[in-house]
């Protein structure tokens, strides 16, 4: 249920509608997809709520530690809070991580270190075009200097 944590009141709606969300499931957890594709605000309602696979340092610190504590199979009791709102989760289930040799990965490593090397370029451009440009009535802390870290 999707809420901005610093916004108290929408905090605690989001809140309340995971804890009406989570005792609806106790008594139906067959229709956790039924329910997500219904009343979730986030990309994965089309799909029933399913993210995929994840890992613990693709989502929130408070998300990847109730993904550490949610039984396979089962509907997670407790709701889920992060920034972002308040969650329900049902993890389908846990698959142990193996490595891999370098060659299986060496193409998704280059691809990923290229798309985090592009994004911090943009972050750099964006940031020095902001310290340039003559904007009123907002701050945007833009940098002076090309060297931005």
């Amino acid at each position: 249920f999707s809420a901005d944590a610093a916004d108290p009141v929408a905090y605690g709606r989001a809140r309340e509608q995971a804890l009406a969300a989570l005792a609806r499931l106790a008594e139906q957890p067959q229709r956790f997809a039924a329910m997500a594709r219904d009343v979730s605000a986030c990309p994965s309602a089309a799909s029933g709520g399913n993210l995929g696979q994840v890992t613990g340092d693709a989502v929130t610190p408070a998300f990847a530690e109730a993904l550490r504590r949610a039984e396979p199979g089962r509907v997670h009791p407790e709701p889920v809070e992060t920034p972002y709102g308040v969650h329900v989760l049902r993890l389908e289930r846990r698959i142990a991580g193996r490595v891999l040799p370098f060659e299986m990965v060496e193409e998704r490593i280059r691809e990923w270190l290229g798309a985090r090397v592009w994004r911090h370029a943009v972050r750099q451009y964006v940031s020095i075009l902001v310290g340039r440009a003559e904007i009123g009535g907002i701050e945007l802390g833009g940098a002076q200097s090309p060297l931005v870290q």
